[in-house]
Parts: structure tokens; sequence; C-alpha cells
């Protein structure tokens, strides 16, 4: 066995120490040697001694920079160091001597991951997997995409094909254990986090997911020790809020106690977890003082509301009981498992612009940036029916989401009483787009809106279809179009107008500040009674504005004048 092949069998069989003993005995004759070098970084590196590994692979490069595995090496040095920038500079590197180098495409892969770019991401693990189809990393980081953007069966999918290349993939079986928890089948996920466990002891995201399960299902002390192992790995506020919760359910005050004081005090869950400690100190006065301030901390916070309505039950203040229970209005009754423990927040000022929503749709010229959550608050304030986008895209999860934060609604005493008698809410978002599902699912995140029950998409031109549309759903009451230009804005007001109520929002209205053809082309068109306003975003020359339409019936009444 040559030299090099003896060191190769020693780093692949984790003899590391070894390993690097007989790259040193090389290098005392030959101080040249290459693979000495570069076995010895890959050993220290695998030890832990990064610095070290360092030094050794960065003369390993010095000595051959045609080699993109040593290049590769030294970015994870970097990255074990916390020097991303750095470590993505030499993957590149080592894409620039081998354009389909696998490991350094999927490293490139996870940095875009952990920045918030997953559809880069999601195309570089995908290439990555191309040029090695056995490169089991690449598989579990696109099923972590995945899982992160809903798509759990693609998830599923790519962690399964990771476990078939290797049965011990860290990782893999965690995310499996997370995806059977989201699809409700909470035994064969504690299955899977088990055996995360047996391959990673620790894995402080299987050991959390685990208390979190047993938490639901009534079993606390088994929940507890799950999570004590967890924390001891890595605190975290979500297991310090799920151990206090399950020390609360078993009675164990001062454990309770002591987990609470782990949690942000700037926050509702904080104050409401305090509170239910209180209660069951027969403190019930203290208690009242932190449930009003976790509803205080958090506008709408039901389960403080729901504990201080029980509370004052308690204390024979039927009336603030009664008033308290108001609080939200179940339009569909949400599941206990979901809610219960899902609200870990903190009431933090915000000191630095958010992230933009969505980033994986976001197309950059198109505009649309401001929009979306601007379409998600009307939507939650017209509370529309049948929804009609005209335009697949950026705006469709902000439409979506718009409808699902419709099944509920906060009290907050101004509600009116007559407008949910007899109420249901059973609302769909139809969206139509020239583009074929499958092109659609190809961009990360669509495929579980296509896939939402409260989502008709129809593929092709909307042209021809309006009468077809409105016998199978009636009229759009809220109508999002953002589709061509005045040929399209003419073609849809001409078919469409009969067939929509409500409210129409129609993008790309103003140029450099002043009405263009699609504005004018809505204004000639539009006819019978309604209200017409314009939004114009200042600092856009194009992409930059609104016109929205409110089509009211006409009554003999009503001093509106179409203008």
């Amino acid at each position: 066995m040559t030299l090099r092949a003896n060191i190769q069998e020693l780093l692949y069989s984790e003899r590391y120490q070894e390993c690097i003993e007989a790259c040193q005995n090389i290098l005392k004759e030959n101080h040249e040697e290459i693979s000495a070098w570069k076995y010895a970084g890959k050993s220290l590196l695998a030890l832990g001694h990064i610095q070290k590994a360092q030094q050794c692979l960065a003369k390993a490069h010095e000595l051959n920079q045609s080699d993109p595995e040593i290049a590769n090496e030294i970015g994870n040095t970097f990255l074990k160091l916390g020097g991303n920038d750095s470590a993505l500079e030499w993957y590149e590197k080592a894409i620039e001597i081998k354009s389909d180098y696998a490991p350094a495409l999927s490293n490139i892969a996870n940095l875009k991951r952990q920045s918030g770019k997953l559809q880069e991401a999601i195309a570089l693990f995908q290439k990555a997997i191309q040029a090695d189809p056995k490169l089991v990393q690449a598989y579990v980081g696109s099923a972590a995409i995945y899982l992160t953007v809903g798509e759990l069966d693609q998830s599923e999918s790519l962690a399964n094909q990771a476990l078939e290349l290797n049965k011990d993939t860290p990782f893999a079986n965690e995310i499996l254990g997370i995806v059977l928890q989201k699809k409700n089948n909470p035994e064969q996920a504690i299955e899977y986090h088990h055996k995360e466990l047996n391959n990673n002891p620790a894995s402080a995201t299987s050991l959390l997911n685990l208390g979190l399960i047993f938490l639901l299902q009534g079993n606390a002390d088994t929940a507890i020790e799950s999570l004590k192992k967890a924390s001891a790995i890595k605190p975290s506020e979500e297991c310090s809020l799920l151990l206090a919760q399950a020390y609360l359910k078993l009675g164990r005050l001062e454990e309770a106690e002591m987990a609470c004081k782990n949690l942000n005090q700037n926050s509702s869950v904080y104050y409401y977890i305090y509170g239910m400690i209180l209660v069951e100190m027969q403190d019930l006065i203290q208690a009242e003082s932190y449930f009003k301030k976790s509803i205080e901390m958090q506008k709408g916070f039901v389960q403080g509301h729901k504990a201080l309505s029980e509370l004052y039950q308690k204390l024979g203040r039927l009336s603030e009981s009664h008033d308290s229970n108001k609080c939200m209005i179940i339009v569909e009754e949400l599941k206990a498992e979901t809610t219960e423990l899902e609200f870990i927040g903190d009431n933090t000022p915000h000191e630095k612009p958010s992230a933009i929503e969505h980033p994986n749709l976001y197309s950059p010229g198109m505009g649309t940036e401001n929009i979306g959550g601007f379409l998600r608050s009307m939507t939650m304030m017209l509370r529309p029916k049948r929804v009609l986008e005209i335009g697949a895209g950026y705006t469709t999860p902000f439409l979506l989401e718009g409808i699902v934060n419709n099944k509920r609604v906060f009290d907050d005493g101004s509600l009116k009483e007559s407008y949910f008698e007899n109420y249901t809410y059973d609302a769909k978002l139809l969206v139509i787009d020239n583009q074929s599902q499958e092109e659609l699912a190809s961009t990360l995140g669509m495929q579980a809106i296509i896939d939402s029950k409260y989502t008709e998409f129809i593929e092709g031109d909307f042209q021809g279809k309006a009468n077809e549309l409105y016998q199978r759903y009636g009229c759009f009451d809220f109508v999002w179009f953002d589709c061509g230009g005045p040929d399209e804005y003419l073609s849809f007001l001409r078919e469409y107008w009969d067939y929509c109520s409500g409210y129409m929002f129609f993008h790309f209205t103003y140029s450099d500040g002043s009405p263009n053809q699609n504005h004018t082309i809505i204004r000639e068109n539009i006819k019978g009674n309604y209200s017409i306003f314009d939004i114009v975003e200042p600092h856009k020359k194009r992409q930059g504005s609104i016109t929205m339409v409110n089509k009211t019936p006409y009554t003999e009444n009503d001093s509106r004048v179409a203008d």
C-alpha cells in the first residue's frame, strides 16, 4: 500500500490521530508532500483543532492550487471559526477549480439557506446531487428547506433518500420526525426522533420535539425527562416554556417557577405562565395582575383572556368572566394541540428593518414588495368570500394568509353581533395564471399554496373564462389584477366587471407619478355605482401604484356619484 493510500485509509476509518502521526512521518522525509499536509489538515479538523488544520490545509493549497477538495476544506475551517464570508470565498474557489465539485456546491447552498436565500440554496443542492447522487448532506439540506416552507411530502422524500444512502445520516431522522409531527402522526414521529438520538444523543432538537409530543399526549413526566436533556445541551426559551408547563401539569410549582425565570420577562407568555403558577399557589389576586399584564403585553393574547375568565369565575365575578371570555370569536375551531403551546414571543421593539416576507417568491423589479402585506391586511379587513387573483406570484401567499387569518376574529368590544348570526366563513382564493402547475410548483414555497384547501388554481389565460367562473363560484368580492398591459386591463374590465362586487385592486396604474394608460382604461370602462382611489409610491417611477375600485350596488338613497 502506498503512503498516500495508507493515510487515506486511516482518515476514512476515523483513526485521525494515527493519520496525523503518519503524515508527520512523511513530512520528515519530504516537507513538500501535498497529500500529507492535506490529510493531516482534514484529520485535525475532524478532531476540532481548527487553527492547526487551517495551517496544514493552507500549506497544501500553496503546493497545489488545482485541488478543489483542499479549497473546500479550508472553507470548512473558516466556517468552524465563524467566518462565513471567508468560508464562502474558499467554497467559491473550489468551484472555480472544478465547477461541479459537489461538496462545495452543497456548502454554498447551506450558507444561502442560513441567510434565507432558499430558492438559490435549493438550486445549488440540486446541482450538487446531479454532480454526486450519493452526497447525503445535499439531500438533507434540501429536505430541511422544504420542511421550512411547508412542503412536507418533498421534505420526507429527500430525507428518506438520504437514509437509503446512509442509514446513519445526521439530521435525516430528525427531519422525518418533525414532518410526521406536522402530519399529526406523533407515534411515528417519536420513532424517528429516537432513531436520531441513537445516532446523535446530543440532538437538542429531537429531544425538544419529543418533549413537546409527550406533553401534548399528557405524559408530563416523560416530557420533563426529554426536555431537561435538551436544555442541558442547548438551553432555549421554548424549552423553558415547555418545562414550566410540564411541571405545572404535575403540580411541581417550585420547579415550574424556576423554569419560568428562564423566559423573557418582557413577554406575554412569561406573565401568563407565572399567573398559572400563582393560581395553583392560590394567590388569585396576584395571578389576576399577571394575566392582565400578559394581555397588555400582547393584544389579542387568547390564553391570557381565557385564564382571566376562569379566574374571575373562581372569584365569583361572573360579569367580568363573561367579558373576558368574549375576547375572541372562533369562526372555525382551531385544534387545541396546535394553539396551547405555540405562543412564544416577546414585545422587544424592533431596531432594524425586518426581512422581506416570502423571499423565495419575490421577483425584483415587479414592485410588489410593499403590496403583499397591504393585500393581506385588506383581505382581513374586508373578509371576502371569493378572492380572484389574475397572475400568480409574490402576492399569492399574502392573499391566502389573509383568508386563513379570517378564520378567527378578535373581540375588543367593537364587534357587531348580528354580523355573526348564522355565519360561516367558507372563503376561496382563485388564482388564474398561464403557467402550468408544474412550472409554478418549481418555485420554492408555491406547491404548498397550490395544495391548500382554500386555493383553486386555474391554468391558462383569464380571457374567455368569466361566465364559466361565475357559474361555478358566483361573484368575486375581492380582485387583485396584476397581469400584462393595457390590452389585458381592457379585456378584464369588459369581460369581468359584471361578475365582480366589492373591491378591485389594479397594479401599475401610474408612471413617473402620473396616471398611465392602464389608469385611463380603468376610468373609461368602469360603470355603475363605484368609488375609486389611487395609492402612489412616491419613490418609484414604475410598478409603484395601485388603483382601488369599490363597486357597490346602487340604491336610490345613495348620495355618491361615480366620477
